[in-house]
């Protein structure tokens, strides 16, 4: 085996995306259903950064959920999803050991995601850069 390519999430990491949409569900007012599809709706043009930032990807998902991006309702969203990224996500225990012996064993190893703008922070706190031959976001 020459190389891997290993993608990021429910591979390397874990997250609590659950609570995270819990929370988000309660602060919209709406079902989880609605807000699955509305990530759904936003996700391919998430994840080549059409939306622009963090902010921009919010706000299109709230407003396809039909509901109006104000400010203050932004900036709660965001606060949400900067400690989700803070906190809600965290390496599995074997991942890197796994990559550290791939790579002594010269298998090179590639990080891939098709993510959204939060990842690249996530990635940064994780310091999951440093253990892959390259790390390929989707934008």
């Amino acid at each position: 085996m020459d190389a891997v390519l290993l993608d990021l999430y429910d591979t390397l990491v874990r997250t609590r995306w659950g609570q995270l949409s819990e929370r988000i569900t309660a602060e919209l007012g709406i079902e989880k259903a609605e807000l699955f599809r509305a990530y759904d709706l936003t996700r391919a043009a998430r994840g080549v950064g059409t939306y622009g930032s963090v902010e921009g990807d919010m706000t299109a998902i709230v407003e396809a959920v039909g509901l109006d991006p104000d400010p203050s309702l932004l900036a709660r969203l965001l606060d949400m999803e900067r400690e989700f990224s803070e906190t809600g996500v965290e390496l599995w225990e074997d991942s890197l050991p796994v990559v550290r012996e791939l790579r002594a064993r010269g298998v090179k190893a590639a990080l891939i995601s098709n993510c959204s703008h939060s990842t690249r922070p996530i990635v940064d706190r994780l310091r999951i850069d440093e253990e892959f031959d390259e790390v390929l976001l989707s934008f």
